[in-house]
């Protein structure tokens, strides 16, 4: 660390415990600072526009006693990328360690409220528009400092931290008790700081980033030129750090309602409603949680909530809206929804705060663990890091060429439905397809009709039959009991009453051996694709009722909410029927 001596304006480099220094934030002016290089000369320096701050930080340290002093215009070597990077990630710790900071906000004018005791009484309608407040490398310098002084233009000073903690809480964002205790802003939740940030600018966008290392214990290399990237590798490192979800809890302006995202905010904007959110902390909260940074996004290990109605899902993240818990206890969980892709899943409707409300429990004792405990097992979920602009274009057309499968059963018959591979949507109940005429997808369906308990195999895909002529592809599917016969009924083209010998059923041959299911289906003549064919169950007895089980294919246009392109829709409906 390298200080400046506040009586002869000569650097000393510290490479030890350093002696007890004084600190100095401000807001850079665009030309005249003193520079590392100024500071060797001090006729140069001394005719610098910024040389009144050098002198007076000096002579202000002086009068409190303290030889020693840090500005950051002149006691860094800009000129070497490997000083400034070291300075950067050490800033929030040496303005942590400073016996004094003097916070210089020559935006006060002279002469305001010159009547009243500067120290005494803090006039914040003069502070909250100082350009200060807007910066985002002070914000560090707000919350790292025991003790701050606030100077006007004159240098007189007007308040102090620890006396105007309520109004600086105010003109911030900041809880009180991070700005009067030591460490206390460790304890908020990682939405919680992102908050502080979102209305502060910088001048450099990936300075954005590298200000905020200091307050969540995170270094990283500066890449000036990255641009947004530095606050996506910021979020990263978070990440390796905590267990803390609300690092994902940001939303987007309304314009963006119909887009997608990735799992990571472009900018500490984003967290501008997250000002009271708190993680949930517990000892069952660690059993079900779990992320960590992949090559293709974030690995979660938690718990997902089909939304039938809605067709996506709602992934918690174990944090609270403090702002609403007291008007609806036990506060609602906040939440994200995700939309199932062939990848993975992205997030929508991120314009929205989505809560996860669970019931209240009898026992008043569980209450707060609730959160993790009603919400279900956890599952391995893949939300990518951010979405590319093609990425974003076309995920509203996901759904386009699906395969939906629906069940009907008479009343008092129970059926199951369990279907395998990554590219089923249990919120739809859809194969997601891509229009990809090698995906084969399987499923296996259970009917309970009495006692008596049957197991069916149905397979489906795509297929573009011979000779014809349409640019789309056609959906096929086969109906399977695992009966002695070993045998399939192949359905969804002209292939009346044919039986194809398979193996016993097997989920590895079902899903990777049915190419020559649709090389007979390349086979079926132009036009002639029945919708339905019936299989006959085997009845245990002579006295149970006949149970017949057909399939309909059917393919239907619709709109895309989205972006109101047209898809194409496969629904195929499983019926059951009992004849007397």
């Amino acid at each position: 660390m390298r200080l400046i001596n506040t009586s002869t304006y000569v650097l000393h480099d510290f490479t030890g415990p350093v002696e007890p220094y004084a600190i100095l934030s401000h807001t850079w002016e665009p030309e005249g600072e003193v520079t590392f290089r100024d500071i060797q000369d001090l006729s140069v320096a001394s005719q610098k526009a910024g040389w009144p701050k050098v002198e007076k930080t000096c002579e202000k340290a002086r009068e409190m006693g303290i030889e020693w002093a840090w500005i950051d215009t002149c006691c860094i070597d800009k000129s070497s990328s490997a000083e400034l990077t070291e300075a950067i990630n050490s800033m929030f710790n040496w303005y942590r360690a400073s016996r004094i900071c003097f916070a210089y906000l020559p935006d006060i004018l002279v002469g305001v409220y010159k009547d009243q005791s500067p120290i005494d009484d803090f006039h914040f309608m003069a502070f909250r528009n100082c350009r200060w407040f807007t910066r985002g490398w002070t914000l560090q310098e707000l919350i790292a400092p025991d003790e701050i002084i606030f100077l006007d233009k004159l240098w007189i000073p007007r308040a102090t931290k620890t006396k105007g903690t309520p109004f600086l809480s105010w003109i911030s964002g900041i809880p009180q008790v991070v700005l009067r205790v030591h460490g206390a802003y460790l304890r908020e939740s990682v939405a919680g700081r992102m908050s502080w940030a979102a209305h502060r600018i910088t001048t450099r966008i990936e300075d954005m980033a590298y200000s905020l290392m200091g307050i969540f214990d995170v270094n990283l290399p500066l890449l000036y030129g990255e641009g947004g990237k530095a606050f996506l590798r910021l979020q990263e490192a978070i990440a390796q750090t905590t267990d803390d979800m609300s690092l994902f809890a940001w939303t987007t302006d309304e314009e963006q309602m119909w887009s997608t995202h990735g799992i990571l905010a472009k900018s500490p904007g984003l967290f501008a409603r997250c000002g009271k959110v708190a993680a949930l902390w517990g000892p069952l909260h660690y059993d079900r949680l779990s992320f960590a940074v992949t090559n293709r996004g974030f690995e979660f290990r938690v718990p997902l909530k089909p939304c039938r109605e809605s067709g996506d899902y709602l992934m918690p993240l174990f944090c609270v809206d403090r702002a609403v818990s007291s008007l609806s206890p036990p506060a609602p969980m906040l939440a994200v929804r995700l939309v199932k892709t062939l990848s993975g899943y992205v997030r929508h409707q991120a314009h929205l705060q989505h809560t996860f409300r669970w019931e209240t429990p009898e026992d008043p004792a569980i209450e707060r663990h609730m959160p993790v405990t009603d919400i279900g097992t956890p599952q391995s979920v893949c939300v990518p890091k951010f979405c590319r602009s093609w990425e974003v274009s076309t995920s509203p057309n996901r759904i386009c060429d699906s395969l939906r499968l629906a069940i009907k059963t008479p009343e008092g018959v129970v059926h199951t439905l369990r279907a395998f591979g990554s590219c089923w949507d249990l919120a739809t109940s859809s194969y997601l397809t891509g229009s990809d005429t090698g995906f084969t997808g399987l499923s296996h369906i259970s009917f309970a009709v009495g006692d008596v308990i049957h197991d069916l195999t149905l397979t489906c895909g795509l297929a573009f039959p011979q000779n014809h002529n349409s640019p789309f592809p056609r959906p096929w599917v086969a109906l399977h009991r695992p009966s002695a016969d070993h045998r399939i009924t192949l359905l969804g083209g002209d292939i009346k009453d044919r039986r194809l010998e398979v193996v016993p059923p097997r989920e590895d041959v079902y899903l990777g051996g049915l190419g020559w299911l649709r090389d007979v289906m390349r086979n079926a003549p132009k036009g002639q694709t029945p919708a339905t064919k019936a299989l006959f169950l085997p009845s245990p007895t002579t006295q149970s009722a006949a149970v017949c089980v057909t399939v309909k294919v059917e393919t239907k246009v619709q709109m895309g909410q989205e972006n109101m392109s047209a898809v194409r829709l496969h629904e195929c409906l499983v019926e059951l029927k009992i004849e007397a």
